[in-house]
């Protein structure tokens, strides 16, 4: 009987289950001089999709690095699923899925081997005692682990290379398989930094196809995803943050906060300033939300004065006077022939 992408053995869960699935506390991380995230709190209840906007270097993927597990803090106080991050970060990563810029896979494995690798790191399926058992769990004979990949390859369209080098696939179909590997040990909390860079329109639908399913099997699962895409973003997402320069911008639930206040905080965090009028005709966009360039956002507005003709052809029309190479040969002959010309009549005065 084919399996659900989402139903995996089942991991056991923080001993806190009514604890936010994050919490953090004037959160603070240095690097040297330079505060990459100052004083961020927030709170994020079980079974919510997160959306972090921020410009470049607000200190969005240092927040899920941190979450990960992957970087200490500098400061402040942290609990991912009811865990301390300082206290208990080996129990956390059993129930985290991490999708980053590095596709963490073995190049030279096949995209099989790279999930029956990770399934076995995550204890994915029940495993004998000995090392023959071992040994039939990396072949992928454990009929829950087997069939968790199966299901996995064929939810990111990868069935058909299974057996292919990593190293060979495209950039979209690393991006793909690495989302597969993060969802391996079926997470309680999935970490996404800019999962969608470098997938095609195809890999996209593939991916929200994926990420409804894996959401609609458990609403208690939690998603964390950094964006700049903004209609993506807030399609996604129950609840919105904003960082701006390390702190918090703007935090709260979408529907709360509303997508036009949204929106005028997120492009003020990037220094761009208009109306709401115009912030809709982003949202109405077909993925094509300006994201860093003023003269992409503000468009110019309709006048019924005809707008100056600043064209080569209408340049050189203004020009007093033709400034042509052959213009200007043909001014110099001209200014020859009468200085010639009357040299000749002086000469004929004097005689």
């Amino acid at each position: 009987m084919k399996t659900s992408v989402a139903k995996t053995a089942s991991n056991s869960i923080a001993a806190d289950q009514d604890a936010p699935a994050i919490f953090v506390k004037k959160l603070s991380k240095a690097f040297g001089a330079r505060k990459a995230l100052d004083n961020v709190s927030f709170s994020l209840p079980r079974g919510s999709f997160l959306t972090i906007f921020g410009h470049n270097g607000a200190g969005k993927s240092t927040l899920l690095r941190i979450l990960a597990t992957l970087a200490r803090s500098s400061g402040g106080n942290a609990e991912v699923l009811g865990y301390n991050l300082v206290q208990n970060p080996e129990s956390l990563r059993a129930h985290i899925g991490l999708i980053s810029h590095k596709s963490m896979l073995y190049l030279d494995l096949t995209a099989e081997e790279n999930l029956l690798i990770a399934a076995r790191l995550y204890g994915v399926g029940a495993m004998n005692d000995g090392d023959s058992s071992c040994a039939d769990f990396a072949r992928g004979n454990n009929s829950d682990c087997a069939a968790r990949v199966n299901n996995l390859l064929s939810a990111v369209g990868l069935t058909s290379r299974r057996h292919d080098v990593v190293r060979g696939f495209s950039r979209g179909m690393t991006q793909r398989l690495a989302i597969a590997r993060a969802l391996i040990h079926n997470p309680r909390l999935v970490l996404l930094d800019e999962p969608y860079s470098g997938l095609d329109p195809n890999a996209v639908v593939v991916l929200d196809k994926l990420i409804a399913e894996v959401r609609e099997s458990d609403n208690k699962r939690t998603f964390c995803m950094v964006s700049h895409d903004l209609q993506k973003g807030l399609q996604m997402a129950t609840h919105v943050l904003i960082l701006e320069r390390g702190r918090v911008a703007l935090f709260g639930e979408r529907a709360s906060l509303g997508d036009d206040n949204i929106s005028k905080c997120y492009y003020a965090s990037l220094g761009i300033q208009d109306d709401s009028a115009k912030f809709k005709d982003i949202m109405a966009r077909p993925q094509d939300t300006p994201a860093n360039l003023k003269g992409d956002f503000a468009r110019p507005k309709d006048t019924s004065a005809k707008p100056k003709d600043t064209s080569p052809q209408a340049n050189l029309s203004a020009m007093p006077n033709d400034t042509s190479v052959q213009g200007n040969l043909s001014a110099n002959n001209d200014a020859l022939a009468r200085s010639t010309s009357q040299q000749n009549q002086g000469k004929e005065a004097l005689r």
